[in-house]
């Protein structure tokens, strides 16, 4: 059976670990022995330690912030900056935070206002669509195994379109996806909270990604636990179907559940009863304007 073919501890990297823990543990608290695929949320890590250096520079003016992002990503780019992944060999992080922390103050700077929002133009969104159409053979997989020569062409452009240190094509390429994805928004969002069925949808995705965090740490046992499933049933179309319902599923979950646990609210103390109009003493005569409550008593 697959779990007794396929070495699941091997493919996350983690038997060092599991045969000898003492001396790796403290390279996992420290990010010096990083597994396979535990890298995403290091980089998270370093980028919000970059944060503050950018914000503080951002107040001697938003240009140094700007120069200071731009000559991490490009040191990162020509290998300066590379993260040693393990101490017993030279691998290095397979996202390198200083690359991708580009995509992370883009995002910012467009938020916070160094950067205006684009304009809608004609031109602009057909080039983006055009872009992006015109990666994918170039970047999926399966067109890259039928035709070894776009695998040549990938190879060739390796760093230019590199995932660990983030390369200039990947990223014109998010900036194309971000784009049409601001332009289906809509000024303001507003094709977001559109009501009906759609708007139901919206809210789910928006629920999803404002418990991001929470959301990706659960992704990590979920999609490792519904792949050794697969493996068990057989991947057809069917189980693959199956899994991407359930993924859906536990991960919605997680998020309405982590957002009710924020919300908490067993906090929440009850609204006092309405005062009522009349008292319930018949006789109680309203107080005079010289006479203070206590004297009432």
């Amino acid at each position: 059976s697959g779990l007794t073919e396929t070495d699941y501890v091997g493919q996350l990297n983690l038997w060092p670990f599991f045969e000898n823990p003492l001396p790796n543990l403290p390279g996992l608290l420290t990010l010096t022995y990083v597994p396979n695929y535990f890298d995403i949320l290091p980089m998270y890590l370093v980028i919000l330690v970059l944060l503050p250096v950018v914000m503080g520079l951002a107040r001697i003016g938003p240009f140094y912030a700007g120069a200071f992002i731009v000559t991490l990503w490009l040191a990162a780019g020509f290998g300066y900056l590379d993260l040693p992944a393990e101490p017993w060999s030279d691998r290095a992080w397979f996202f390198n935070p200083f690359g991708w922390q580009l995509v992370f103050f883009t995002g910012y700077a467009f938020m916070i206002g160094w950067l205006p929002a684009p304009p809608v133009d004609r031109l602009l969104i057909i080039l983006a669509i055009v872009i992006v159409i015109v990666t994918v053979p170039f970047a999926y997989f399966r067109v890259l195994g039928a035709f070894p020569e776009l695998l040549e062409i990938n190879r060739a452009m390796t760093p230019l379109i590199g995932k660990t240190h983030f390369g200039v094509l990947r990223y014109v390429h998010f900036l194309s996806l971000a784009y049409l994805a601001w332009i289906a928004a809509g000024q303001h969002g507003y094709r977001l909270v559109a009501g009906g069925a759609w708007g139901k949808f919206v809210a789910v995705v928006r629920k999803v990604g404002q418990q991001s965090l929470a959301v990706f740490l659960a992704s990590l046992v979920v999609a490792q636990s519904l792949a050794i499933i697969r493996d068990e049933l057989g991947r057809t179309p069917l189980t693959n179907a199956l899994a991407n319902c359930i993924g859906f599923a536990l991960l919605i979950a997680t998020a309405y559940t982590v957002a009710w646990f924020k919300g908490q609210p067993w906090r929440r103390q009850p609204k006092p009863p309405h005062a009522t109009a009349k008292s319930l003493d018949t006789d109680e005569r309203p107080l005079s304007r010289t006479t203070s409550p206590a004297a009432a008593e």
